[in-house]
């Protein structure tokens, strides 16, 4: 196998590869209906070959970790409507993936679905203003996008210009938590359950009773 000629099994080069394949095969994962779901599929000189991925990539990869971190190092399509492939395909600090794939952050806005461009477009508040008050400040699509709300960072301010007390609660089997008491409560990393009930819109039951796929 080509992993283990390069030795590379394991290793977070290897995890981008092997978590193209799942976004774009494996229907069990929760954003599988935005990437394979959608049609995007991994080239065929990619798919079955870790070792084209490694000549095609790993040199890209160790000059943006050498400039950027390993941290902030990610695989990002140049076009999000085609496929990974060579052509398509950078590496990118998450910030640049972000605004790459602006139109494919989805939330839920009266119970329906849409990217936070769509949601821009129905409400004429720019995108990077819904952004801040929904993944920043943590508040729901519902409370981020009415027109004509001027939200201070003070979060006693809101509360008094618009009733909103504070940090956002979830309510779970009959007691409200906020983001971090369920991040306490069911051991669940925040940045985990901040995408699911945010970024994702699940309900709270889904959001805390699903488990987490653990890398091996």
């Amino acid at each position: 196998m080509p992993a283990k000629t390069h030795g590379m099994s394991g290793t977070a080069f290897y995890s981008v590869w092997s978590g193209m394949k799942r976004r774009t095969t494996d229907t069990r994962y929760h954003a599988y209906h935005r990437y394979g779901g959608r049609g995007i599929k991994v080239c065929e000189r990619w798919r079955n070959s870790f070792e084209n991925f490694y000549k095609d990539m790993y040199e890209g990869y160790i000059r943006h970790i050498n400039r950027h971190g390993k941290g902030k190092t990610s695989i990002d399509r140049i076009n999000n409507d085609m496929d990974y492939s060579p052509a398509n395909c950078r590496w990118a600090t998450k910030f640049e993936q972000c605004s790459n794939q602006e139109s494919n952050v989805y939330v839920v806005y009266r119970n329906v679905e849409v990217t936070i461009h769509q949601l821009s477009r129905l409400t004429g508040i720019g995108r990077k203003t819904l952004k801040y008050r929904i993944f920043k400040m943590g508040l729901s699509p519902d409370e981020a996008a009415v027109p004509g709300r001027k939200f201070n960072t003070n979060k006693k301010a809101n509360e008094v210009k618009y009733g909103i007390g504070g940090p956002v609660t979830y309510e779970y089997k009959g007691k409200a938590y906020t983001l971090r008491e369920l991040s306490n409560a069911f051991k669940i990393k925040y940045a985990t359950l901040k995408s699911r009930l945010l970024m994702y819109g699940w309900d709270t039951a889904k959001a805390v009773e699903t488990p987490v796929k653990r890398r091996r």
